[in-house]
């Protein structure tokens, strides 16, 4: 995460659904994204789980803000 924005780069990118899960399981940030930026400004410093679906693919990474 840079300056609030996390950038996400896949083969295709293409539509993106972007799903942010805290540590708790809750849903903190749901996007739709066109680009390969995201806005994370409003999420607290912590650890967060990143969820991205992509032509029906999905992929799950941690993400830590600080």
């Amino acid at each position: 995460a840079i300056n609030d924005v996390v950038y996400i780069t896949t083969a295709d990118n293409a539509d993106k659904q972007v799903v942010i899960y805290d540590v708790f399981g809750e849903v903190v940030l749901r996007d739709q994204i066109k680009s390969k930026s995201l806005d994370i400004s409003r999420l607290v410093a912590g650890v967060y789980l990143l969820q991205v679906t992509e032509n029906k693919k999905t992929m799950n990474r941690k993400l830590v803000v600080k």
